[in-house]
């Protein structure tokens, strides 16, 4: 787990890092994802899958991540993700999150879509 660090520290977050948004970074190949007021960073290869669906006026995305349990990051991965040995360790399982504004998640989703693909091509 170690390997997939994606910033060393919150100063090496990037410039373009707007409060409360959702920022795809393909330079760290990680997703900053808005959390309690802060922006938490997860590694591409952490995320299972993303889905956007439309409902009235607004957009929800919804980013599923291995977890424990769910076995390897994907088939040709050489990262294992640790077991589950005590009741005191929490993993995010499910991220969703809602939005008017349809083109900014359309726009997320897509480079998060491209992201993953270049990632695992890369693995």
């Amino acid at each position: 787990m170690d390997e997939i660090s994606a910033y060393p520290s919150t100063d090496t977050y990037p410039d373009a890092l707007r409060s409360g948004q959702l920022y795809v970074d393909p330079r760290h190949e990680a997703l900053l994802v808005p959390l309690n007021g802060i922006h938490v960073p997860f590694h591409i290869s952490c995320i299972k899958n993303a889905a956007k669906t439309d409902e009235g006026k607004f957009s929800y995305l919804r980013i599923n991540f291995f977890h424990p349990g769910s076995g390897m990051f994907n088939r040709d991965s050489t990262y294992i993700l640790p077991e589950l040995k005590n009741d005191d360790n929490y993993f995010v399982r499910e991220l969703t999150f809602r939005s008017t504004d349809t083109k900014l998640f359309a726009a997320i989703f897509r480079q998060l879509k491209e992201l993953t693909k270049r990632v695992r091509m890369k693995d």
